[in-house]
């Protein structure tokens, strides 16, 4: 139920939509995209075009998605304590990409996809290709990845850190 949530209230359903359209052309590209555009643009819009351009589009995205982390550090951490809020912060962040990639070798090892090896020298094939699993694979890591994003918290806009005092001696916030 709190996935349920997460998925489809609070802030985090834009980021849903828009990670999983980013996850689009990968997919596309396995159920022949790319012939489809080709088609239709005299050949421009190929393979490589899509795989470029999801790149291009992706890339800064990854770069730049730090930036409402720190955006929230800088309002609501105490002055004194900012840089031990970004450290940590990073370290959570460098978890999830740790996480990250041990997801993508287990993925990877229940997708297996292998191309074809042949000996140099004989021209025998040494490994058959099998493309099967590549299908459900990034269909199967967008469904983990939406998951894993619907299930995150959602955090109020102002986060009270700590308590003051004035010059009376009340306690403020």
């Amino acid at each position: 139920m709190a996935a349920g949530i997460g998925l489809w209230g609070g802030p985090f359903s834009q980021e849903l939509v828009f990670a999983g359209s980013l996850a689009l052309p990968n997919i596309g590209l396995y159920y022949g995209l790319q012939e489809w555009t080709a088609a239709r643009t005299g050949g421009i819009v190929d393979a490589r075009f899509i795989a470029i351009l999801d790149t291009a589009v992706e890339s800064p995205l990854n770069q730049i998605a730090m930036v409402p982390m720190l955006a929230w550090i800088a309002k609501n951490a105490p002055e004194d304590l900012k840089a031990t809020f970004f450290a940590v912060m990073a370290s959570f962040t460098n978890l999830a990409l740790s996480a990250s990639s041990l997801g993508t070798r287990y993925l990877n090892q229940l997708f297996v996809v292998t191309r074809e090896v042949r000996d140099v020298e004989t021209g025998v094939v040494l490994l058959i290709a099998d493309y099967d699993a590549l299908g459900p694979l990034p269909l199967t890591g967008a469904a983990l990845g939406a998951i894993c994003r619907g299930s995150m918290p959602t955090f109020p806009t102002r986060v009270i850190l700590y308590a003051d005092e004035d010059e009376t001696g009340e306690s403020i916030c």
